[in-house]
């Protein structure tokens, strides 16, 4: 795992993701040597609140904070994309979005396209929308203890907001539904590593009309 920090440009005109991978100029030692180059504007606090088999960190976004950034447009934003703008950044992320950086905990949301270009996949987590949580269970007749984690997580099949993605899409996918991985795990004296996966099933009834 690498462990330099690297700064992202972004286009001015288009917001695309740059990286020129030039050591001194976007790729430093650490972040030290980072922030001295270039001052941070953005940060992101974060709370461990998972740790999964292996040692690998599942962080809740805590606190975010939006930059703006004007772009070299020929005129300003009409109407629409002002408000869409402002839709956006009133989007709740505190406490119900959460990643990985060290794991692969599935299905990017959303999608992972513009860092894809760019080969810069490393650097940009995946953020999913959802809850990740472990509890630590003592045993009396069963040592080491248990390790309970769950997992939730928005599906991308027909995400979107309540008055835009209700019922079945056409490809039957449910409005807004939450996948759920319950998880149970311990670690023998050998540090040899037990892990179960239960599924979960549950279904929606219709009352007759």
């Amino acid at each position: 795992m690498r462990k330099d920090t690297t700064i992202l440009a972004v286009h001015p005109e288009t917001g695309a993701l740059q990286f020129a991978a030039v050591k001194g100029k976007d790729i430093f030692l650490n972040e030290s040597e980072a922030v001295a180059y270039l001052k941070a504007n953005y940060q992101l606090k974060n709370a461990t609140d998972m740790t999964l088999p292996g040692g690998h960190g599942v962080f809740t976004i805590m606190e975010a904070k939006w930059m703006k950034m004007d772009l070299n447009y020929l005129g300003s934003p009409n109407k629409v994309e002002a408000r869409n703008m402002e839709v956006m950044q009133d989007f709740p992320l505190e406490g119900l979005h959460f990643y990985c950086d060290t794991f692969d905990i599935t299905r990017p949301y959303p999608s992972p396209y513009p860092v894809d270009q760019e080969g810069l996949r490393m650097w940009c987590v995946v953020m999913l929308q959802g809850v990740a949580l472990t509890k630590t269970i003592p045993v009396a007749s069963h040592k080491p203890a248990l390790h309970l984690g769950v997992l939730t997580r928005k599906s991308t099949i027909n995400a979107g907001t309540r008055y835009y993605a209700r019922g079945l899409n056409k490809a039957g996918g449910p409005g807004n539904e939450s996948e759920c991985e319950l998880l149970m795990w311990t670690t023998t004296a050998h540090s040899d590593l037990v892990c179960t996966l239960f599924p979960l099933g549950y279904c929606t009834v219709v009352p007759d009309q």
